[in-house]
């Protein structure tokens, strides 16, 4: 590829819709970096055809730096939808990209925004436009609809090809013009390639609209038997991915669908995006020939590694506020078989589970540490309580009750590195109470 090729920045590379708009940008002549925040996914991101860039999001010098010279960025909604970590992360963007001189960014909202729904989803897609619009780069902001892709979903594959049930959180009768990843990487292209000057925004999606019955057609006629449609309650939806991802993910989601019982017809595109971007989108029945139903159907043991790593990562963004694990991220890069069993097991098996919730689970892990006089680790999780609610007072009668489980040399050492925990918070802190 030529040195003097245009440069594109894809954030969320590492990602399933990271994959597909890296590969089509590539393909497309651009020099593509990717951004990622541990050199862990950086193989994958290589196998694209990107250059990984490892960087910490929330350091705006080295988010500069990772911009230099390029034309534009594909901003991309971080999948956990966390107002304060999502205005975060689009501020810093915004501000980079400025410094930098980029000339657009293409904002991926990856949903629609339903700008009459008072719902986290919708709140947080827009305060995150809000924010990217606060620099003088143009912003070309992308609505999509719903994605093919969720079909390949370990959950709904599986069903598909073992039961013959297409099982999702839709009415049977409800228009949507669902999208894939493929067309939305064209989308993606064709909006950092967009002429017009200014802020754009365009709602986009697929060929033409389809229900859950006709979907379920073109699923029975692909694998040559019959398919039918199943609606999934959404309190059995939030529950399951709130299992996968940790809450609020999945209520927040089913918040999403429960919009569209009111208005079922929100998610029907009527082709002028495409007309004035200058894409054809993939028609539902060409994305289902081309997926590997077979390979997609297998309930391996594969299958749960990965649902087991995604799971403990899952909870690595959620007790982080998505900042990652340093300590982690560094025991990975010398003893990565380590890193992963602790990831998988701890995180994924143990701490994942729905018997505590969050905030005891983390006075436990004090307590226990404090105990053991782990004094690191108890530092990292005392970090993690406090980012969850927990008030220092409540952090010090771990340690007072520490005297009675291990004695008092091991509570002197705990309130020495709760002193050093609590030094690093704000002094305006509610957790101070």
């Amino acid at each position: 590829m030529s040195n003097t090729s245009p440069i594109a920045i894809v954030t969320s590379a590492s990602g399933i819709q990271g994959h597909s708009i890296v590969r089509r940008l590539t393909e497309a002549g651009y020099q593509v970096r990717g951004l990622t925040r541990t050199e862990t996914h950086c193989p994958q991101i290589e196998a694209t055809g990107a250059r990984p860039i490892v960087v910490d999001i929330t350091d705006l010098t080295s988010l500069v730096q990772a911009f230099d010279q390029a034309e534009v960025v594909v901003f991309s909604t971080p999948f956990a939808h966390s107002l304060r970590t999502g205005e975060q992360l689009a501020a810093q963007v915004a501000k980079a990209a400025a410094q930098a001189q980029v000339k657009r960014i293409v904002f991926n909202c990856a949903a629609e925004i339903f700008e009459d729904y008072a719902r986290p989803v919708s709140q947080v897609l827009k305060a995150v436009g809000d924010r990217l619009h606060t620099s003088d780069v143009s912003v070309i902001t992308l609505q999509p609809t719903i994605y093919m892709d969720n079909l390949a979903a370990p959950w709904v594959a599986s069903a598909i090809v073992n039961e013959g049930i297409f099982a999702y959180p839709i009415e049977s009768n409800w228009s949507i013009s669902w999208i894939s990843h493929r067309t939305l990487a064209d989308f993606v292209l064709a909006a950092a390639r967009y002429q017009a000057a200014g802020n754009h925004e365009f709602l986009i999606g697929g060929a033409e609209p389809v229900t859950a019955d006709d979907i379920s057609t073109i699923l029975s006629e692909t694998l040559g038997r019959p398919v039918r449609p199943i609606r999934v309650s959404l309190s059995d939806f939030a529950s399951g991915l709130n299992q996968a991802y940790g809450a609020p993910t999945g209520d927040d989601l089913a918040d999403f669908y429960r919009y569209l019982e009111a208005h079922p017809q929100a998610l029907v595109r009527d082709g002028s995006a495409a007309a004035t971007l200058g894409v054809t989108p993939e028609r539902f029945s060409a994305w289902a020939t081309r997926q590997d139903w077979a390979k997609l159907g297998c309930t391996s043991t594969q299958s749960e590694s990965q649902s087991r790593r995604q799971r403990g990562n899952q909870v690595i963004n959620k007790l982080s506020g998505s900042t990652g694990q340093p300590v982690l991220d560094a025991l990975r890069q010398d003893f990565p078989f380590l890193a992963d069993a602790i990831t998988d097991y701890a995180l994924g098996d143990v701490w994942s589970r729905k018997g505590l919730d969050d905030r005891t689970r983390q006075l436990a892990a004090v307590a226990a540490f404090a105990a053991q006089g782990n004094l690191p680790q108890l530092k990292v999780h005392a970090g993690h309580a406090l980012r969850l609610g927990v008030t220092q007072n409540q952090l010090k009668e771990i340690v007072y009750l520490t005297t009675v489980t291990a004695g008092f040399p091991r509570s002197v050492d705990a309130a020495q590195a709760l002193r050093e925990v609590f030094a690093e918070q704000p002094k305006n802190s509610s957790t101070a109470k």
